[in-house]
This record gives structure tokens, C-alpha cells and sequence, in this order.
């Protein structure tokens, strides 16, 4: 072909039962193309069969390094029990799930980091549900979590790693009080790195931190994130295990729970903490000698009032410093979600869509929080006000353009914002234009909760529940998830066109969730109520003189009248009855509860076993204001001329007077 010749191609044909030889003359370029076609692909299988053997022969070598790996491990661990004659944790506790290569032997450093990998199941447990209760926006996912041994129950963080004791891995409830306890003191020295924690690193200062830290722990363990039978295990767990470094906790917590069961004040319980700690870092000190901090701790007479004071003062430093680094953190550690140039319209609810539409409004809610990040606590319970306003009397002559300028500051700082005004001007009514408000409402109540609720920031399970109860189902949601901040949101957004009760199965949770998060509804512009264990008993809650919520004592129409009212199921149940008979002449001062929206706390238990118990109130037959004014007369009259009101019996109920029987 090179030089020119003429190329023949031969095929053998049968034919007839002949074989006849059937030449066809090819042209010299064709017959290149096939030769190159076909080198390539010999070359190409020479390659794949080359490249699979060595895929092979690594996975090969990789499988026998891990074995080997793991046979001078389990040497290593053999001899070191040999040694110090221990018996490793998984010889002790059988096959218990989940702890893996994890015992109890005294190891070098070295050692220790060669098994991070491989973190008992309790150091994980403990680890997610910290995650679980607690949104640092993010934070906890820089952070490691390692195990040194030996260390000390205060002992600082290193290399923003979180540094545990050995010895508290027995526990469940113990890993995450002592991870909770590090936790915090990696998030305090991050923030110092990064320039966002301005406070003195004097002994003083130290000593306060640590207050500070061990407090939030107590108020932690003592939530309702843990039940009563974990914390009796947790006790157990001290009394059972002398030796541990948290032993001396027990009795802390123990003063701490009387002190709140008695309504301490909280500078007795930030003293109570600072007895403790005083006592158990004045121990500490013979293992890791701290010269500056001796003096410090010589000097400190918790019972001098200056000194009380000045620790006092530090600690609430402390708390408010602690939520402006949070919120400058999550700023630059956490990576906000650019949203892209098409975003999916939000469609009506309906059963199909159900889902998407949750999944839809929890993105927006989550893209919004960069408009509404500079908005002022004013500009937020004004625009609040406004749209209460405008939605409360929203008729057939109001026009949605009213509400639109309410949000106008908000939908001026994002490309969202025409998307949102479309939804409301195409808005028939008030419940479509809920749905069109949930993002911005859900977004800054997020915003402001950082800010209000300790750096407690709904998260997304929180946000994607939040969006469920808005749209009338019922969420599931694990110990811990939060339930009662999840229930916040779908509150604050309905509340905009009605008034909201939020049942629980107590009136202790119902107290205690009104306290915990008045503070947000203050700062969203609504006002909050609760009914009383007590028939008469009804309470706002408001800002006392340190800033803490009280309860006020106020009349049953004045706490129907709060935007948002937490109540026992039962409560509302009778107050209900009484509604329904409220065009009598007597009961004319019951409000009108008949038109809210309503959230229930365990709603299984309320629906299936509390609906078996009857609440039934009866009423007389109707009178007219007539016939009111003359049983009244008639009693006046009785009274009057017989002056003996033993002659003679008032059934006021049956509106009745009769003789006496003796």
C-alpha cells in the first residue's frame, strides 16, 4: 500500500457446493485504516488487562497490610495487659455492642492516636447527641474528638481538639456531660484564635470560665434533653466508681437540685458552682501546678461579698460574650448555600406535593437568612406588628400590596424577594399567604433565636418539622430534637392571622416552655400567656427586674388575649365548654377561643388515652335578662323582710329559692 501496489482483499464463498475464491480490489489508505484499527485495539486490551492485575494486586496488598496492622495491635495490647495486669474492657463487658478494639489499659500517647479511628460506641453516642441538642451553626463538625488518658476532669483543650478521660467511657450520660464540658472550652479558645472573644486570660478570668462552664452543664444535665432514669444511672455510676475524676460532681449536683428546687436566686446558684470547682481545682493543682492560679484561688473568699460580686459579674460576662462569638462563628465557619439562578416555584399544598413543598420552603427559609442577618430586633417586631395588623383584618377591600410593604425590608435584600411578592399578590386568602410568609418569618425567628435562646439556633430537622406542623401533620421527632423550639415557628407564623395554644401533657412543661422561650417571642413582637394548674390561675409571662421571665397573675379574658398561650390540654377542653355557652348573661366576660390554631405536645397520648376521659360542663336552661332581674329582686326582697337567711335555701346554679326542710 506504501508504494502504490494494488491491494486485494479474498473471501472463500460456497457456492453452488463450489468454493469459489472472490477477490475485491481495496484502495491502499482503506487497508492502512484497518491495520491501525486493529494494533489499537490489541493495544487498548494490553492495557485493561495490565491495569486490572495491578488494581488487583494493590487491593491485594492493602488487605494484607490492615491484617498485619492489626495483629501488632492486638500483640501490643497483649503485652501491655501482661504488663500491668489489667483485663481489656471487651473481656470484661462479654460482646457488648459497639466497643470495638476500645479497653481499659494504660497506653502511651503514640498508641492513643494510632486508635482515634477506632472511638467507642458511647464517645459516638454521646458525640451525636450533643449534635442533636445543641446548633452551633455547624461548629462541631471542625471539631475532633480524641482520647488522652490521665487527663485531668478540667482539663483545657488541645489543638481544637476535644481531649476526654478514659475513665468517664462507662456511661452514657457521663461521656456527654464530659464532652459537653470540653466542648464548650474548644468553642472559647476558637474564638479567642479568630479574635472574636475579647475577655482577659488572667486566673481570675480562668476560674470564672470554668464557673461558667460547669453551670451550663448542670442546667444541660437537668433539662428536659435527659430523662430522670439516665440521671439515677448517671448517680449510680458515680457511687458505683469512687475513683473517677467526676465523683466529686455527685455532690454538686445534688446541692445544685436542692437549691433549684427551693427558687434559689442565681447568684446563689453561681456560687454553689463556684464552691465546687474552687475545691476541686485547689486539688487539681498538685498534678498540674498552676502558680498564677494558686494565688488566685488563695486569695478568692467566696464569703466576702466583693469577691462574690466580682465573680458574679464575670460570669454573666461570660454568658453574654459567649452568644456574640457564637454568632460572629457561625459567620466564618459556616458556608451558606448560594442559591441558584432557577428556583422551583412553591406550589400549593396538596397531598402529592406534600413533601417537595417541605423540602422547597426549608431552602428558602435557609437562603434568607443572609437578608434578614442585618436586620435591627426593631425593624423585626415592627414588621411583626404591621403584618398582624394587616392580616387579622384581611377582608375582600384589603389588598395584598398592604402586606408586601410590611416585608418590604426583607424582600429588598434578596433576589428571592420577587419570587415572594409574586406568591402574595397571586394569594387567595390568608392561609396562602402564610405559606408565602414562612420563609421570612422562619428566618428571622432562626436569627434571633441564636441571639435569645442561649445560641440555640433551629437547625434543619427543627426547620423541616416547623414547615410539617404549618401544613397540619403530624412530626415524630426523637428525645432530644427539640420539640418545643420546633413548635416555636409554626406558632409565630400563625399567630400572625390568629390567636395559637400550644397543649402539653403538664403544667410544668407548659410553665417552663413559656419561660424558655419568651425571650424570642418578646423579640419577634408577641406576647405570651399561661393557665395555671389551678382553676383561676392564669399568668403572662413577662421580663422580671435581672431580665429573667416571671409569671404575672391576670384575668382569663386578658390571657386569651396574648398571642400565644400555653395551657394542659384539659385547660383548654373546659375553657372550651364554657365558650360554647358564652351567650348566656352570666358568661358574657369568657373570650372566644373557638377560632386558633392549635399544637399538641404528645399528641398520641392525648388523642388515643386522655380523649377516653370525659370533660363535660353543664348549664341551666336560658333566661332573659328579664327574668335575671327578678330572681334578683325576689332575693333582695326575701332578705329583706324575713332577715333570716336560715328559713330558706338559693339554689344559685338553678336560679331556685325554696323553703328549708326544718
Amino acid at each position: 500500500a506504501l508504494f502504490g501496489d494494488k491491494i486485494f482483499i479474498h473471501v472463500p464463498i460456497e457456492l453452488d457446493g463450489k468454493i469459489i475464491d472472490y477477490a475485491k480490489e481495496l484502495h491502499p489508505w482503506m487497508a492502512l485504516l484497518v491495520i491501525a484499527s486493529g494494533i489499537a485495539v490489541l493495544l487498548f486490551g494490553y492495557l485493561i488487562s495490565k491495569g486490572i492485575d495491578k488494581l488487583f494486586d494493590t487491593i491485594k496488598h492493602r488487605i494484607q497490610k490492615i491484617r498485619r496492622d492489626k495483629a501488632a495491635h492486638k500483640s501490643a495490647v497483649e503485652k501491655s495487659e501482661a504488663e500491668t495486669g489489667t483485663t481489656s474492657r471487651s473481656e470484661q463487658k462479654g460482646t457488648e455492642k459497639g466497643l470495638g478494639a476500645f479497653d481499659k489499659v494504660r497506653r502511651t500517647q503514640k498508641e492513643e492516636e494510632e486508635i482515634t479511628g477506632e472511638l467507642p460506641f458511647l464517645v459516638r453516642e454521646a458525640r451525636k447527641k450533643i449534635k442533636r441538642d445543641f446548633w452551633y451553626g455547624g461548629i462541631i463538625d471542625n471539631l475532633r474528638v480524641r482520647m488522652w488518658r490521665n487527663l485531668l476532669s478540667l482539663g483545657r483543650s488541645r489543638n481544637k481538639d476535644i481531649d476526654l478521660d478514659e475513665n468517664v467511657i462507662g456511661n452514657k450520660t457521663a461521656a456527654t456531660k464530659s464532652m459537653f464540658h470540653e466542648f464548650h472550652h474548644a468553642l472559647l479558645e476558637i474564638a479567642r484564635e479568630k479574635g472574636l472573644l475579647t475577655l482577659e486570660e488572667t486566673a481570675a478570668y480562668r476560674f470564672a470560665e470554668e464557673v461558667w462552664i460547669v453551670q451550663k452543664e448542670l442546667e444541660y444535665l437537668l433539662s428536659d434533653k435527659f430523662t430522670n432514669r439516665q440521671r439515677r444511672s448517671y448517680l449510680n455510676y458515680l457511687t458505683n466508681s469512687p475513683n473517677i475524676n467526676d465523683a466529686a460532681f455527685q455532690s454538686l449536683y445534688r446541692r445544685y437540685t436542692t437549691l433549684k428546687s427551693q427558687i434559689a436566686s442565681p447568684e446563689q446558684l453561681t456560687l454553689a458552682v463556684a464552691t465546687h470547682v474552687k475545691k476541686v481545682l485547689r486539688r487539681d493543682l498538685k498534678y498540674d501546678y498552676d502558680e498564677e492560679l494558686d494565688k488566685s484561688l488563695t486569695s478568692l473568699d467566696l464569703r466576702n461579698p466583693m469577691k462574690r460580686g466580682f465573680l458574679v459579674e464575670r460570669v454573666e460576662e461570660f454568658e453574654s460574650k459567649f452568644t456574640e462569638a457564637m454568632l460572629k462563628l457561625n459567620d466564618v465557619i459556616v458556608k451558606k448555600d448560594k442559591p441558584g439562578p432557577k428556583a422551583e416555584k412553591v406550589r400549593p399544598i396538596s397531598f402529592s406535593q406534600m413533601k417537595k413543598t417541605i423540602k422547597e420552603q426549608r431552602k428558602i427559609t435557609d437562603r434568607l437568612e443572609g437578608a434578614v442577618r442585618d436586620l435591627h430586633e426593631s425593624e423585626t417586631q415592627t414588621m411583626i406588628m404591621e403584618l398582624k395588623h394587616n392580616l387579622r383584618t384581611f377582608d375582600e377591600n384589603t389588598t395584598p400590596q398592604e402586606v408586601i410593604n410590611a416585608v418590604s425590608p426583607v424582600l429588598n435584600k434578596t433576589h428571592l424577594g420577587k419570587r415572594i411578592e409574586k406568591q402574595l399578590m397571586n394569594a387567595h386568602g390568608k392561609e396562602e399567604m402564610l405559606n408565602a410568609l414562612l420563609p421570612i418569618i422562619y428566618a428571622c425567628a432562626r436569627k434571633l433565636a441564636a441571639k435569645k435562646l442561649e445560641g440555640k439556633r433551629h437547625y434543619l430537622v427543627q426547620l423541616l418539622g416547623a414547615v410539617a406542623l404549618h401544613h397540619g401533620l403530624i412530626v415524630d421527632q426523637q428525645t432530644g430534637e427539640g420539640k418545643s423550639q420546633t413548635a416555636s415557628l409554626p406558632a409565630m407564623l400563625n399567630a400572625l392571622v390568629r390567636k395559637v395554644h400550644i397543649h402539653t401533657h403538664s403544667h410544668k412543661k407548659a410553665v417552663d416552655d413559656a419561660k424558655e422561650l419568651m425571650p424570642l417571642y418578646m423579640a419577634m413582637g408577641y406576647s405570651v400567656g399561661v393557665c395555671g394548674e389551678k382553676e383561676g390561675e392564669y399568668y403572662a409571662v413577662v421580663f422580671g427586674k435581672n431580665r429573667e421571665p416571671v409569671l404575672v397573675g391576670i384575668s382569663r379574658r386578658e390571657l386569651y388575649q396574648q398571642d400565644i398561650v400555653y395551657a394542659k390540654h384539659s385547660n383548654n377542653e373546659f375553657d372550651y365548654s364554657r365558650d360554647r355557652i358564652q351567650n348566656d348573661a352570666f358568661l358574657q366576660d369568657l373570650p372566644n377561643i373557638a377560632d386558633t390554631f392549635t399544637l399538641a405536645d404528645e399528641v398520641d397520648s392525648l388523642h388515643i388515652h386522655e380523649a377516653r376521659t370525659p370533660h363535660i360542663t353543664t348549664k341551666p336552661g336560658k333566661l332573659s335578662k328579664k327574668d335575671i332581674e327578678r330572681i334578683h329582686l325576689a332575693d333582695a326582697i326575701v332578705r329583706e323582710i324575713l332577715k333570716n337567711t336560715e328559713l330558706y335555701e338559693v339554689d344559685k346554679h338553678r336560679f331556685t329559692a325554696s323553703f328549708a326542710e326544718e
